[in-house]
């Protein structure tokens, strides 16, 4: 999570990560107006994503698709390709 702004305190830093199991919740940061707030804007950005953030490749591991076995996909996007969805599909 980044917070942008200069209208408001923090309790901490402004640029947090975490990583968080399941269904476990937590609270991250507590913002607040500051005294001298001229225009009360703040921007909030978070990211996510799923799995382990320091998980480590293992070159000896054989990984597999999430298919069944034979089974036939059509891939539309790779990784780091320059292709962009632009909406609904």
């Amino acid at each position: 999570m980044r917070v942008q702004g200069n209208d408001f305190d923090s309790d901490g830093p402004k640029s947090i990560t975490r990583t968080l199991q399941g269904t476990e919740s937590e609270t991250v940061m507590t913002l607040w107006e500051s005294r001298i707030c001229q225009s009360g804007n703040v921007r909030i950005a978070c990211d996510w994503t799923v799995g382990d953030k320091d998980a480590e490749h293992d070159d000896e591991q054989v990984y597999l698709f999430p298919y069944a076995n034979e089974s036939s996909y059509r891939l539309i996007q790779a990784y780091g390709s320059s292709l962009r969805h632009t909406g609904l599909e």
